[in-house]
């Protein structure tokens, strides 16, 4: 079976093909990994930026270098949101609570810190009351 040797256009990389698989070439003639970096971030079809929603509602962006930044690099926009106000780091234990409970609400004017996760819950609980059989509704206090 006849081969063909290819380059690759962007590091110049040689590599020998059997022609029929030359002949189905999707990636423009680069090799694997040049095809790899030319389909990342903003050269994906589906790159948004770099700001996502993750399935609690809350909007993340992609800063892999900040110092609280998760595993995949994203961080809350609430917390860099606070960050910017307050002009320091928050720790990681302070939590950032949207007043008005919409979660993608990120106006500063919005946001309030807590110092830890148990000073956020009681302020939820202190701001529902329990009607009948249990259940909880938001009270007058915000």
């Amino acid at each position: 079976m006849p081969k063909i040797e290819i380059v690759c256009p962007l590091c110049h990389k040689k590599r020998v093909l059997k022609k029929p698989e030359a002949l189905k070439l999707k990636r423009k003639g680069l090799c694997f990994r040049c095809y790899l970096l030319e389909q990342a971030r903003e050269h994906n079809p589906n790159w948004k930026g770099g700001r996502i929603k993750n399935g609690d509602g809350y909007v993340l962006i992609l800063m892999r270098e900040h110092p609280h930044a998760w595993q995949h690099g994203y961080i809350g926009e609430s917390r860099l949101v606070m960050e910017k106000v307050l002009g320091r780091y928050l720790l990681p234990n302070e939590q950032v609570h949207h007043r008005n409970g919409i979660k993608d609400d990120n106006r500063p004017e919005n946001l309030v810190l807590f110092p830890d996760n148990g000073k956020h819950k009681s302020f939820h609980l202190k701001t529902t009351q329990r009607i009948e059989h249990g259940k909880f509704t938001k009270s007058q206090i915000s």
